[in-house]
């Protein structure tokens, strides 16, 4: 059972180092009716990967609509080729705006 154990550890931890890696993230899609709630998630695996990038589809709406979201400064996409964005809702437009700016 330890050994068990200890090769699932080493698994996880390979699995988690992946997820951030930019390559391992040619396409990304987020869709939610709440997106208040998974954008620090999304951003995270974003900022290693927008490089590389090749599709983006964004596609959701804010619980909240008094809670605002800045897209984080610095990212930059030079390998996008597709990108589709569908904002349900007015916040979701504005923070997609942003997204906008940051294609090169």
């Amino acid at each position: 059972a330890r050994d068990c154990l200890r090769a699932g550890s080493r698994v996880s931890k390979a699995w988690r180092a992946a997820s951030r890696n930019g390559l391992c993230w040619p396409t990304l899609r987020l869709s939610a009716v709440r997106a208040e709630r998974w954008l620090d998630h999304f951003f995270s695996i974003l900022a290693p990967s927008c490089l590389r990038l090749q599709q983006l589809t964004l596609d959701f709406a804010f619980e909240n609509p008094r809670l605002a979201v800045a897209f984080p400064g610095g990212l930059a996409f030079r390998s996008l080729k597709r990108l589709t964005l569908r904002p349900r809702d007015a916040e979701a437009a504005t923070l997609f705006s942003e997204v906008l700016e940051s294609i090169n």
